[in-house]
């Protein structure tokens, strides 16, 4: 299961069209490992990217170059019952580069994430079904926030963290016939913001679902 949620950073200063022309190149190296050991299953990843930003502004006629090297990683464990369920529990970061600039000019620093989510899968052993709950918490750091001096720019410092469930069922009606369907229920906030702090972030909805199948033809 996999919780993938875009916060929408604000931009208080809103800029005129073709103003900003922003260019970014980002390479990344993942590297991932499993191993089992009786009815432990162990996964251990990691990634090494490497980004590149510049930002030249129109109307000053300058340009504001970055760039940045991050390491994240992500691991899991899982037990593998004999009847089919299987406890786990995954942790995982993740790095955004920003393409905003503050007052200066000079492009704000990433974002940083952390996802933490623990569950339980269910595979019976004669039937075609997975049925998946999990509880999971994602917190994302060094977040753009308005001014509190009042500026018309943004300043980093701020934080979102979301906290939710999630439940999923994957059956096979038949050999050609699938249907999945899921349900997550997502408490979100800003944490620490100079304006917003203590709201839900836009685009993040509290309850969404899902129902849908296919079909092989051949």
């Amino acid at each position: 299961m996999n919780s993938d949620f875009d916060f929408s950073s604000k931009d208080p200063a809103t800029s005129g069209p073709y103003q900003i022309l922003n260019r970014q190149k980002q390479t990344g190296l993942y590297v991932q490992d499993q191993a089992q050991w009786d009815k432990v299953l162990v996964t251990l990843g990691g990634r090494y990217d490497w980004a590149d930003q510049e930002s030249y502004n129109r109307v000053t006629n300058t340009t504001s170059k970055r760039d940045d090297t991050q390491f994240t990683w992500r691991g899991g464990v899982n037990y593998l019952f004999d009847n089919g369920v299987t406890p786990y529990f995954s942790y995982s970061e993740s790095f955004e580069p920003a393409s905003q600039t503050d007052a200066q000019g000079k492009l704000f620093s990433p974002s940083k994430g952390k996802q933490y989510e623990a569950g339980v899968k269910y595979v019976p052993n004669d039937r075609p079904i997975v049925v998946t709950g999990a509880l999971y918490q994602l917190t994302k750091t060094n977040n753009l926030m308005a001014d509190p001096a009042g500026s018309f720019f943004s300043v980093q410092g701020g934080e979102i963290r979301a906290r939710g469930v999630e439940l999923e069922a994957k059956a096979a009606l038949s050999a050609s016939v699938n249907l999945v369907g899921s349900y997550t229920y997502t408490d979100a906030e800003y944490t620490t913001d100079t304006t917003y702090k203590g709201n839900t972030p836009a685009q993040v909805p509290k309850h969404m679902a899902s129902l849908w199948g296919d079909y092989t033809l051949f």
